[in-house]
């Protein structure tokens, strides 16, 4: 039979090895999915079509200047807030339709990804008078409320990213 205290102790570094491999092996996972969440963050596996823009911001109320509660085919507009929430599967936002951008277009944002450190979807589902040839220069996020259109990410200088 032999030593049960020798058997112990072999049994016993035997599972501290196995665990420093796995763990190791952890930390090699961990990293990696680090590495690929920060990629997707600055939307570098998105497309490579890159433009420069001016962010601002609206939200849903009955205004002849935004629009109302509904996007350019009558849909309601989805806020940032309500895809944050999980309560929208993408972002309404307003930009030129004049250039050729087709009604659902997505499109990527980073600066938005990183501060709120996730993959955000936008769709172009809304345009406005103040979008005309304006081309890619020219971003309005959909956000839930007046204070929430002061956000300076938003209404900084963003970049966008199409397929």
């Amino acid at each position: 039979m032999g030593f049960p205290c020798v058997q112990l102790a072999a049994l016993a570094a035997a599972a501290f090895l196995v665990a420093s491999v796995a763990a190791a092996h952890h930390g090699d996972v961990y990293r990696a999915s680090i590495r690929v969440e920060a990629s997707r963050l600055d939307c570098s596996d998105f497309g490579t079509k890159r433009h420069h823009a001016r962010g601002t911001a609206y939200y849903p109320h009955n205004s002849t200047m935004e629009g109302g509660y509904y996007d350019m085919r009558g849909n309601p507009l989805i806020t940032l807030q309500d895809f944050l929430q999980g309560n929208g599967s993408y972002v309404s936002t307003a930009m030129d339709n004049t250039i050729g951008i087709k009604y659902g277009t997505r499109l990527c944002i980073p600066e938005l990804n990183t501060k709120y450190r996730r993959l955000i979807r936008f769709e172009m589902v809304d345009t406005g008078s103040a979008f005309r040839h304006k081309g890619y220069s020219r971003i309005d996020v959909c956000v839930r409320t007046l204070l929430d259109t002061f956000d300076k990410t938003i209404n900084g200088p963003l970049t966008l990213v199409f397929h």
